[in-house]
């Protein structure tokens, strides 16, 4: 049995569930022709990719042929409407499950080089085997590298007559003008609860599903504007073994406020153990980690705003601690790629409670270093400026979060706090985080960049530091 996510994917352009989109791709369908190079932007889980392969679907119809060589014709002239694909043919079931050839996806995040995308422009040149039309899509195209996106300009000012482009992103603001000059643009915002209401009420009826209005208004909160989390929530919560829905809902949304407060109380207490069982107990009962999150961050807001205008209503924690915690939680999180639900929050959390601990027991004041010489080819270098790299951390950060965002997360722990000539020192407060911005790829990585800002050579050496010089932790909060 298929997942409710892939049963009730739309199939026809009449049903994708966005309806600014789904306006748009009909008056693409009444015109006759669907541009070339399309980017389609907006969050996840709202339909980018179903309706990528609709398209792939549309033009691939045998019933569009004659529409299809108009439209891509150097004569197009005159235009035939095209029209909605027929579900019932095989070979549209492959391209809509996304198992026909003739629809290629490139995960921009993974394949991200010039290399890959020198490769993609070897086989855009060659026809379909069967149907009309090629379908290339780019997922998380925000994520190719320049000389990549360099590359790639050529093929989409001028794409062969059987080729189509489709490039997805959550993040349009770092795709390159260049390249948004020479797209149709499509704008998916998140979905509005009246949108996500109808498509669950639809299932709610075919699966003859008895469903709490209080329990459906839940699972809108959660899905944040998201088809397809909306979805994933209604099959959790309908097929959980209880005995009612009322049961169900108590099992699967419980009282998120109180494990925060218990989770807080025991950060203060700096008691590591009680904090790993409160993200086990989440990880058992399968809690939403977007909602957790947001209900973390909106609850340490709520008290930091208590104290700061003096409510009737009384914080339960401290200004200076609430104001800590905020900073210290609110960071990207990519919990996405760990194979450990939550793991990304609760390591925040142990890492709060490690430094206070290790303050109060009088850690060592001799800092371990670790520096890279310079590599053979990079002595042929002129040397850099180590002060002009810190006065433009900034840029220089961006410049690695485009590259690799883990990385930048990664910089923003660490402290540039001494620059001597072509050198830069760096405050690291943990060890494995030494230990991961030395590799030598990483360090090779960071060196490029850092050339081109600092003029030259730069040479970084990373010193793990004691907490408490160069940043606020969990006990200066509390004694604030």
């Amino acid at each position: 049995m298929q997942a409710w996510t892939l049963e009730y994917r739309p199939k026809t352009i009449k049903e994708l569930h966005h309806k600014v989109v789904r306006d748009q791709l009909l008056e693409f369908l009444k015109k006759g022709k669907i541009p070339q190079v399309l980017l389609f932007a907006g969050p996840k889980g709202i339909g980018k990719t179903s309706a990528s392969r609709i398209i792939a679907a549309v033009l691939n119809d045998k019933k569009n042929t004659q529409a299809v060589k108009l439209a891509y014709s150097q004569d197009n002239s005159t235009l035939l409407p095209l029209q909605e694909p027929d579900v019932s043919d095989p070979f549209i079931v492959k391209i809509l499950s996304g198992k026909s050839y003739v629809v290629q996806e490139l995960d921009a995040a993974s394949n991200r080089g010039i290399n890959e995308i020198r490769d993609l422009k070897e086989r855009v040149l060659l026809p379909p085997i069967e149907g009309n039309i090629s379908v290339f899509i780019l997922d998380e195209a925000h994520m190719l590298t320049t000389p990549a996106f360099n590359a790639l300009l050529k093929i989409m000012e001028e794409p062969p007559s059987h080729a189509i482009f489709i490039l997805a992103t959550t993040e349009i603001d770092k795709i390159p003008e260049t390249v948004l000059s020479r797209c149709q643009v499509l704008r998916f915002s998140k979905a509005s609860n009246d949108e996500i209401r109808q498509l669950l009420e639809q299932i709610i009826k075919k699966e003859k599903i008895t469903l709490q209005p209080d329990v459906l208004n839940k699972i809108l909160e959660l899905a944040d504007g998201s088809f397809r989390d909306a979805v994933k929530l209604l099959e959790q919560v309908t097929t959980h073994n209880q005995t009612s829905n009322a049961n169900a809902a108590l099992a699967f949304f419980p009282p998120i406020i109180q494990e925060i407060e218990k989770l807080v109380n025991y950060i203060i207490k700096k008691d590591a153990q009680e904090v790993s069982q409160i993200f086990k107990h989440l990880r058992e009962i399968k809690i939403d980690e977007n909602y957790f999150s947001t209900k973390l961050l909106g609850f340490l807001h709520h008290q930091l705003m208590l104290n700061i205008f003096q409510s009737q209503e009384k914080p339960k924690i401290d200004q200076s601690v609430a104001l800590f915690l905020l900073k210290s939680f609110n960071q990207p999180l990519n919990n996405q790629n760990n194979y450990i639900p939550l793991l990304a929050t609760e390591i925040i959390a142990l890492e709060l409670i490690e430094r206070a601990k290790k303050k109060n027991g009088n850690p060592p004041k001799i800092p371990k270093s670790t520096s890279f010489n310079q590599s053979k080819t990079q002595e042929k270098q002129a040397a850099g400026d180590g002060q002009k790299l810190i006065d433009q951390w900034g840029e220089f950060v961006n410049k690695v979060g485009n590259i690799n965002a883990k990385l930048a997360t990664l910089f923003c722990t660490t402290k540039p706090f001494l620059a001597e000539k072509n050198k830069v020192i760096m405050g690291v407060f943990y060890k494995f985080h030494q230990e991961q911005l030395t590799q030598p790829q990483v360090i090779n990585l960071i060196q490029t960049i850092a050339s081109d800002i600092g003029g030259g050579f730069i040479e970084f050496e990373f010193q793990l530091e004691e907490q408490q010089k160069h940043s606020l932790d969990l006990n200066q909060a509390l004694i604030s």
